[in-house]
């Protein structure tokens, strides 16, 4: 009979471990669907942030090619000079050729621009070149 007592003490025992794993993997078979659920929104959402951006996308290439026709019709009657030095300085400066003077202070570089200077700038006779970072400053 003592064998069979603890053979029997040894099965309660089991089943009482056994139970506990099976609490245990209902946890994390939980918490692995609400990981899951997460993930499917996390991924949702991104879906719906790749939509809207790919929108903004579009709206900014239809923009730029509107600005491009746009800039074209400048093109057509501007000294070739002019352009070609226009276009170095915007590759050189990632698209940055003209910069805005507000309160006697270049926009590109957010440095003061002497009198002399500016008074130059004023009279648009010749092209002026911030000292600094050689941008074409103008006053609006």
């Amino acid at each position: 009979m003592n064998e069979i007592s603890y053979r029997k003490d040894k099965i309660l025992e089991l089943e009482k471990e056994n139970k506990k794993d099976d609490k245990k993997i209902t946890k994390i078979a939980k918490k692995l669907n609400e990981q899951k659920e997460n993930a499917e929104e996390a991924i949702e959402y991104i879906n719906e942030m790749e939509i809207d951006l790919q929108k903004d996308i579009k709206e900014i290439d239809d923009k730029l090619e509107v600005l491009y026709k746009e800039k074209e019709k400048y093109v057509e009657n501007m000294d070739e000079d002019l352009l070609e030095i226009f276009d170095r300085i915007s590759q050189n400066k990632k698209g940055l050729a003209i910069v805005p003077v507000i309160n006697n202070i270049c926009e590109g570089c957010h440095i003061s621009i002497h009198a002399q200077h500016l008074n130059e700038i004023r009279k648009k006779e010749n092209i002026m070149y911030c000292r600094n970072w050689a941008r074409i400053p103008q006053i609006p």
